[in-house]
């Protein structure tokens, strides 16, 4: 993420400058992967080079109580399928063929290799195989599997921040839709001009070059958006994993999926949900 802090806050003329923007005196973005991160920093730092206050790049040990805190998310399921594409690029970018297994075998500790890694790359079994591994398989607490990683674990964060007990999320935009020109306006009508120049009203980002793992080039995007438009038993699945990510960012343009709607409400997932057994019976 970055934090910007300008150099004095100004006295603002903006009529929608509530009381509580006027106490912000720096604004702190934190970075959700595989959610545009890398435009949103890249090209919020561009917009700033002629502000006279201080950017500072992966800054949260500095963030205190008077940020501004913004954030950007997507849909919890397009999310997981992209951080899924993203850790299969990761490991496997130097294979140019589909026709040759994984050169990279990710373990369960150190004693067997993960169910996943040995169905054809790029196949919707691998994918199938590999939302089993991650509901149950150590290695994906850490490396490259993090891009898959709930969205709502921030707020775990952000809460259970020891220095500063009072950290919470100030505003989050819900969509990548358009997001050149309404992430400077977010953060303007967020934050207020107290912190965010007034230009940011009127001025885009500027784009910068797609990330390699887009171009799918071994097809694991295209396989995981297969199996999720099947809206099978693996796709209600990736419901059940993403409950708390659809209950807690409730401003989702598009709502919670009617299939995830339909899992939410059956009533052995409410009783189970309850119990406490909700992985035991995964």
């Amino acid at each position: 993420g970055f934090m910007y802090k300008p150099s004095s806050t100004t006295t603002s003329n903006d009529s929608t400058n509530d009381e509580k923007k006027k106490n912000y005196k720096s604004v702190c973005y934190f970075a959700v992967w595989k959610a545009a991160n890398d435009q949103i920093r890249k090209g919020t730092e561009k917009l700033f080079e002629n502000s006279t206050g201080e950017f500072q790049r992966y800054a949260s040990n500095k963030m205190d109580s008077s940020c501004c805190v913004i954030t950007a998310i997507r849909d919890p399921i397009s999310h997981f399928l992209s951080g899924y594409n993203e850790e299969e690029f990761r490991h496997n970018r130097n294979l140019r063929s589909k026709r040759l297994k994984s050169l990279y075998i990710p373990k369960y500790g150190s004693s067997r290799d993960a169910p996943y890694a040995q169905y054809d790359l790029g196949s919707p079994e691998r994918f199938e195989q590999f939302v089993i591994d991650f509901l149950s398989g150590p290695y994906v607490s850490r490396g490259e599997y993090t891009h898959a990683h709930s969205m709502v674990g921030m707020l775990d964060w952000l809460h259970n921040n020891e220095r500063h007990p009072d950290f919470r999320l100030t505003d989050y935009l819900p969509s990548l839709d358009n997001l050149l020109d309404r992430w400077p306006k977010f953060m303007y009508e967020t934050c207020g001009s107290q912190v965010i120049p007034d230009f940011f009203q009127t001025t885009p980002l500027s784009p910068i070059k797609p990330h390699p793992s887009s171009h799918d080039g071994l097809g694991f995007y295209k396989a995981a958006k297969q199996v999720w438009t099947n809206q099978q038993e693996t796709a209600k699945a990736l419901c059940a994993l993403h409950i708390m990510d659809y209950a807690c960012f409730d401003k989702l343009p598009n709502g919670v999926p009617q299939l995830c709607q339909k899992v939410y409400s059956n009533p052995t997932f409410i009783e189970t949900l309850l119990s406490g057994d909700l992985e035991e019976n995964n």
